[in-house]
C-alpha cells in the first residue's frame, strides 16, 4: 500500500492506493492534523487520478504597456514636438509572474510613428523593453498594439494615446537668449531691391528648438501687393527656418510676421526700406488744357479747375513712390491759384496738382520741383507744364460770323431741294474760339435749315435746302423783300 498527496483546487486530499482482488480502490478523504489516513484501495492501472506537473508549452506571457513622458510620468498623449516612452514589461502567465528576459516584443500605432523604424526590441532582465513615441504632423487619438511570442502562442495587448498639439514658441536667439515674439533679421534698412535673411526659430515650453519638422508661414504688407519677394513657407530643421525677404518697389516700413497653422504664437519684425533717389520729374498731362474764368464756368461748358500731373523717377527710370514735390504757378494773376502747393507720389511716381482759375484771361504753367539725387549731393529740380488757358469760353456778338458755300442759290426758287452749307465761327470777347461743344441755334426765312450744330475748333455747320417758304414769312420785312421778277424791281446788274 501506498499513499501520496495531492494538492487540488487548494485542498488537500489523501490517496491511498492498494492491491485488492486485482482492483484499483482510491478512497479520498480531507487529512486533518492528526487524522490517520483513509480505508485502503487498489493500486496500479497507469496512474489513473494523478495531475501532471505542467510544461514549457502551456507557459503565457503577461504584457503591461505604459507611456511615459520625459520626467519618466505616466501620460496618455503625446505632443507634435516631444516624443514618448513605450515601456512594455514582460511577465510569465501573470502581471505579478517572473520577469521574462530577452523577449521579442513587436508594437504598431494607428497614429504618429515608433522607433526604431523595426517597431521591435528585446526585453531586458528586468522584463521591460522600451520604444518611442512621436507625432509625425496629424493630431489625434490613434492605439499602440504590442504583441510578444510566448511558448503557449502570441499574447496581444493595445493601448489607447492622443497626439496633441504642443505648445510651441516663435522668435529667435540673440547672444544664446531666446526672445519670443521676434523675427532675427540681418538687416532692418534695407535701399531699394535690397535683400536681407529672415531667421525665426520654433522652441517647445522649455525654450528648446523643436526636434521635429514644423511650417512657418509668412506674409508681410508689400508681400501681398507684390513689392516685396518672400516665400508663403519653409519648413524649420532642428527648429529653425531661414528665408531670404527681397525688397520689389516697396517703400517705408514693412511688417513681416511668421506664424504656425493652430499656433495663436507668432514672431514679427519691422523692414525699413529706404526711399529710392528721385532723378527727374516730367510732365506728364493736363485736365482740361482750357478753363472757364472764375464764376462762369459750367454755363460755358468750361471747369474752373484743372489737374496737372507729374511723374517722379529715379536713375532707371523706374518711378519713384513716397517723393515730396513742390508746385507753383508761373502767374498768379487775377487770383489763380494752387489748391495745394506739396504732393506725394504715389507708388507708380505719379503726383498731381489741381489749377484754381481766376477772373482774368491769361495762360498758365505749372511748375513742379524735387530734391533730386546726383553724384554730388542733392539738386533742386524743377520742369513745368503745358500751357493752360483761362478764358470766358462765352460767344461775343461781334465775334460771331456766318458763311455759306453758296451765297446766290440757283434754282432755289423753283426747285426743292437745292443746298447750301451754313458755317457759323464764333469766338469769346478775347477773340478765343469758344470750347468745343458750344451749341449754336440756326433759323431762316425762306427754305429749311437744320436747327442746331456744336462747335469743333470754334465753328460748326448745317445744311440749308430750298423748299417753301420761298417768300418772306417775317412780316416785318416783307416791303423789303424783292425778287428779279419783280416788275418793280430795279438792279441793272441782275437784268442783264
Amino acid at each position: 500500500m501506498s499513499k501520496l498527496k495531492l494538492l487540488l483546487a487548494g485542498a488537500s486530499f489523501d490517496v491511498i492506493a492498494a492491491c485488492s482482488q486485482g482492483s484499483d480502490i482510491a478512497s479520498p478523504g480531507p487529512s486533518a492534523p492528526g487524522t490517520p489516513p483513509g480505508g485502503g484501495g487498489g493500486g496500479g492501472g497507469g496512474g489513473g487520478g494523478f495531475l501532471p506537473e505542467p510544461g514549457e508549452d502551456d507557459v503565457t506571457y503577461a504584457l503591461t504597456l505604459t507611456l511615459l513622458d520625459a520626467a519618466g510620468n505616466p501620460t496618455s498623449s503625446v505632443t507634435s514636438t516631444t516624443p514618448a516612452t513605450l515601456e512594455v514589461r514582460v511577465n510569465r502567465n501573470n502581471d505579478r509572474g517572473v520577469p521574462v528576459a530577452e523577449a521579442l516584443v513587436s508594437a504598431t500605432t494607428s497614429l504618429g510613428v515608433i522607433s526604431p523604424d523595426t517597431g521591435t526590441a528585446l526585453s531586458n532582465a528586468d522584463g521591460i523593453a522600451t520604444l518611442q513615441v512621436s507625432g509625425d504632423g496629424q493630431l489625434g487619438a490613434g492605439t499602440i498594439t504590442v504583441s510578444v511570442d510566448a511558448p503557449a502562442g502570441t499574447v496581444t495587448e493595445a493601448l489607447n494615446f492622443s497626439i496633441d498639439q504642443a505648445a510651441l514658441r516663435l522668435g529667435s536667439f540673440a547672444d544664446g537668449v531666446f526672445r519670443p515674439g521676434v523675427i532675427g533679421i540681418s538687416g532692418d534698412t534695407l535701399p531699394r531691391n535690397g535683400s536681407a535673411e529672415l531667421t525665426v526659430f520654433v522652441v517647445d515650453g522649455d525654450g528648446e528648438p523643436v526636434s521635429t519638422e514644423q511650417e512657418v508661414r509668412f506674409r508681410s504688407d508689400c508681400e501681398r501687393s507684390g513689392l516685396a519677394e518672400l516665400p508663403v513657407s519653409a519648413t524649420t530643421t532642428d527648429g529653425r527656418v531661414t528665408v531670404e525677404y527681397t525688397v520689389a518697389g516697396c517703400s517705408g516700413t514693412d511688417t513681416v510676421t511668421a506664424s504656425i497653422a493652430g499656433l495663436a504664437s507668432t514672431a514679427t519684425t519691422n523692414i525699413t526700406v529706404a526711399p529710392p533717389g528721385a532723378t527727374s520729374i516730367v510732365f506728364d498731362s493736363a485736365e482740361p488744357t482750357v478753363l472757364a474764368l472764375r464764376g462762369t464756368g459750367g454755363g460755358s461748358g468750361l471747369q474752373e479747375t484743372g489737374v496737372v500731373t507729374f511723374i517722379v523717377s529715379d536713375s532707371d527710370n523706374v518711378p519713384i513712390q513716397g517723393v515730396a514735390v513742390d508746385f507753383s504757378l508761373s502767374t498768379t494773376i487775377g487770383g489763380l491759384s494752387l489748391v495745394r502747393t506739396r504732393a506725394v507720389s504715389n507708388t507708380e511716381g505719379i503726383v498731381s496738382a489741381t489749377v484754381q482759375s481766376g477772373n482774368v484771361a491769361t495762360a498758365v504753367r505749372v511748375i513742379a520741383s524735387i530734391m533730386a539725387d546726383t553724384t554730388s549731393g542733392t539738386l533742386d529740380l524743377s520742369t513745368v507744364s503745358d500751357v493752360l488757358a483761362v478764358t470766358t469760353g462765352l460767344p461775343d456778338q461781334n465775334s460771331i460770323s456766318l458763311s455759306a458755300t453758296e451765297l446766290t442759290v440757283r434754282g432755289a426758287r423753283e426747285f426743292d431741294g437745292i443746298t447750301s452749307e451754313i458755317t457759323v465761327r464764333m469766338a469769346d470777347k478775347f477773340n478765343n474760339p469758344v470750347p468745343d461743344g458750344t451749341a449754336a441755334v440756326f433759323q431762316t426765312e425762306y427754305g429749311s435749315i437744320q436747327g442746331s450744330c456744336v462747335t469743333d475748333g470754334g465753328a460748326c455747320s448745317v445744311i440749308w435746302t430750298s423748299q417753301a417758304p420761298r417768300f418772306p414769312t417775317f412780316n416785318d420785312n416783307v416791303e423789303l423783300v424783292r425778287t428779279t421778277r419783280d416788275s418793280n424791281y430795279s438792279c441793272p446788274s441782275h437784268n442783264v
